[in-house]
């Protein structure tokens, strides 16, 4: 997880989002979606840069917000949840990223867990497995057998 998630105010407009975009603000490109935050800093919703785009194609005049080219129906997870659940989440409702929130106040963000952050933890624990395995595999009280025959301890 992130826990430093991207966030934007929900007044932001898509023509000041897009410039942003432009001009490869780091805060705004780091991720392909965001979270929406209004005043009192609460999660409000996610947009991404393609909800952007699509406002911009639909309102000329560019004066709609983030949060209304964004997404109002959150798809969240937690951070007790473990990733197995938070990633079938997102699976299912086939998104790319989520914001972690608390349990018990789902508008206060703590982070965000998006795609790369699973790889990275899986990729972690393929590593921590790679690691231990060795010891087991070539345990010398253990001899290769030859195919079609247990292995035989000595």
């Amino acid at each position: 997880m992130d826990p430093d998630p991207p966030a934007v105010s929900a007044d932001l407009t898509t023509s000041r989002f897009a410039e942003l975009i432009a001009c490869h603000d780091s805060e705004i490109n780091r991720h392909q979606g965001l979270l929406i935050k209004d005043a009192e800093g609460k999660l409000v919703g996610t947009v991404t840069r393609g909800d952007v785009l699509r406002a911009r194609d639909q309102d000329p005049s560019e004066a709609m917000t983030a949060l209304e080219a964004g997404s109002r129906k959150l798809v969240v997870t937690y951070s007790d949840e473990i990733l197995h659940e938070a990633s079938a989440r997102m699976l299912r409702n086939n998104i790319g990223r989520v914001p972690v929130v608390d349990r018990e106040d789902q508008s206060r963000f703590i982070g965000y867990l998006g795609r790369p952050n699973i790889m990275v933890a899986r990729l972690r624990r393929l590593d921590d497995g790679h690691l231990r395995e060795p010891g087991w595999i070539n345990n010398s009280k253990w001899r290769r057998s030859t195919p079609g025959t247990s292995g035989v301890q000595t």
